[in-house]
C-alpha cells in the first residue's frame, strides 16, 4: 500500500531544549518539517537562535512566519488587535530573522507561508490579512499531539494515543491523508524517546513532506493568496477547531 503524505510541523521556536531534541530525531529518522518561528523565543541568546535556525536550514526543512512575539494569542486578544497590528508583528519577525542572518554575512532564505498563533487560525480578517498584504500561504492543521503530562492542552485528550504511553493527540485515528500535524518545539526537551516513537508509528503508513512549496492540492487548512488558488479536492481532512495554547 503506498504512503499516504503528511505534513510535519512546529510552532513556536526555536527554544533552547526542545528544538535540539525535535532536529536530532528528524535528522535520524530522515524526516523534513516545517518549523513556524517566533523571534522573541531564544532573542536574549542570538548566537543560539541562529545556530538552529541555520541548522534547520542545512537540513532542509522548510520556516513559517508566526509573529514576533505570539500575540495576540486567545479570543480576547484577537478581539482587541487590528489586522495592522499583527500584519506588523509578522513583518517585524520577518525583519528579525533578515538582520540575524545579515550579522552572520547571510541572506536569510525568508518564509514559505505563515501560521497565526492560538486562535488566529479561525480568525477570518487575520487569515485575510496573511494571503491579501502578507501575500503568503495561512497554514491551520488538522491534528496535534503532545506529552501526555505538559499542562494545559486540554483539548488534546486522546491521552496514549494508539497504545503509546505517554503520548497524546487530537483524534483516536491516524492522521488522514494530506494532514497537516502540529506539534511544538517546547514540548520535547529531554523527550527524544517518545517523539521517536510517535514518527515510527507513523512512519508506517505515511511519509513526510515540507510545506516549503506549499501543496498543490486545495488543501482546507491552507488558505493561499488570491492568485495561488488550485483546482478543489475532496480528500482531504478538515482543518481543527483552533484553541488558545
Amino acid at each position: 500500500m503506498p504512503l499516504r503524505p503528511c505534513y510535519l510541523t512546529f510552532d513556536d521556536g526555536p527554544h533552547a531544549r526542545g528544538t535540539e531534541v525535535v532536529l536530532q530525531v528528524l535528522e535520524e529518522r530522515g524526516i523534513q518539517a516545517t518549523f513556524y518561528l517566533t523571534a522573541k523565543n531564544l532573542s536574549s541568546d542570538p548566537e543560539l537562535q541562529y545556530t538552529l535556525v541555520k541548522r534547520m536550514l542545512d537540513r532542509g526543512h522548510a520556516l513559517g512566519n508566526h509573529g514576533e512575539d505570539h500575540d495576540p494569542e486567545t479570543d480576547s486578544q484577537y478581539a482587541a488587535a487590528s489586522t495592522e497590528e499583527v500584519l506588523s508583528d509578522f513583518q517585524k519577525n520577518r525583519a528579525h530573522f533578515q538582520k540575524l542572518f545579515e550579522r552572520h554575512g547571510e541572506v536569510f532564505p525568508g518564509f514559505s507561508s505563515a501560521r497565526l498563533p492560538g486562535s488566529g487560525s479561525a480568525k477570518p480578517p487575520f487569515v485575510e490579512m496573511i494571503t491579501q498584504k502578507l501575500r503568503q500561504p495561512h497554514v491551520a492543521w488538522t491534528f496535534e499531539f503532545a506529552p501526555n503530562d505538559h499542562p494545559g492542552l486540554a483539548h488534546i485528550d486522546r491521552r496514549n494515543w494508539q497504545k503509546i504511553q505517554g503520548l497524546r493527540a487530537t483524534q483516536d485515528e491516524l492522521p488522514a491523508m494530506h494532514s497537516i500535524i502540529l506539534g511544538h518545539d517546547a514540548h520535547w526537551g529531554g523527550r527524544a524517546d517518545l517523539l521517536r516513537m510517535f514518527i515510527d508509528h507513523l512512519r508506517k503508513t505515511m511519509m513526510f513532506q515540507t510545506l516549503g512549496t506549499p501543496p498543490s492540492r486545495n488543501l482546507r487548512a491552507i488558505k493561499r493568496p488570491p492568485q495561488e488558488a488550485p483546482p478543489r479536492s475532496d480528500r482531504e481532512p478538515a482543518a481543527q477547531s483552533p484553541r488558545a495554547r
